[in-house]
């Protein structure tokens, strides 16, 4: 096992461990990203993600039901940018999901949608 497997393996139990604590009992995670705030999960029901802002040092965890999500979408940098952001529109905000690998954001956009 490499540092990164390490790495992946010591937040995707963190990001696990961080669930277990505000998901409902019983609610199944389906899959968990490695993004550039720390992770994304999808369940059966919501996304949850950690968004941290850049001026603060604080997280917060983020959980938006599939049934509250009007749209989502792939906002693309430019020609030196690798990331790329999924932003996740709930009414009046836009949530965004700022992901080190254009393929996984567009999995992440490509699950989302399956459950909308």
């Amino acid at each position: 096992m490499g540092f990164l497997d390490s790495m992946t393996s010591k937040i995707t139990e963190k990001a696990n461990q961080e669930l277990s604590n505000v998901l409902p009992e019983g609610e199944t995670v389906l899959k968990i990203y490695i993004v550039k705030e720390d992770f994304c999960a999808i369940t059966e029901k919501r996304v949850v993600f950690v968004d941290k802002k850049l001026v603060s040092s604080k997280k917060t965890l983020t959980s938006v039901p599939f049934s509250k999500i009007n749209f989502v979408a792939l906002k693309r940098g430019g020609f030196l940018s690798i990331s790329k952001e999924v932003i996740i529109g709930t009414g009046g905000l836009a949530l965004e999901i700022d992901t080190y690998d254009g393929n996984q954001a567009y999995e992440i956009v490509r699950e989302i949608s399956k459950k909308l």
